[in-house]
């Protein structure tokens, strides 16, 4: 029998979707006074590594050299 875990982390640091290697992204908005959910989906879709590059912490740079990273380790 498999065990399915399922975590939800709530931040507003971007870098810690990308260090988390995070499986579902949603990008929120304030509109209209209310939080609303703006892009959604995984970091494989352009539109939410473009998202998550705008926001985080040394842009591009610092989500290519993660990927770089982990994608070396075996």
């Amino acid at each position: 029998m498999q065990n399915h875990h399922h975590v939800i982390i709530v931040t507003q640091n971007p870098n810690q979707v990308v260090n988390r290697d995070s499986e579902i992204v949603s990008v929120m908005k304030f509109q209209n006074g209310q939080i609303q959910i703006d892009k959604q989906g995984g970091q494989e879709e352009p539109n939410i590594r473009i998202a998550i590059c705008d926001i985080m912490e040394g842009g591009r740079q610092a989500f290519e050299k993660r990927y770089k990273r982990i994608s070396l380790e075996v």
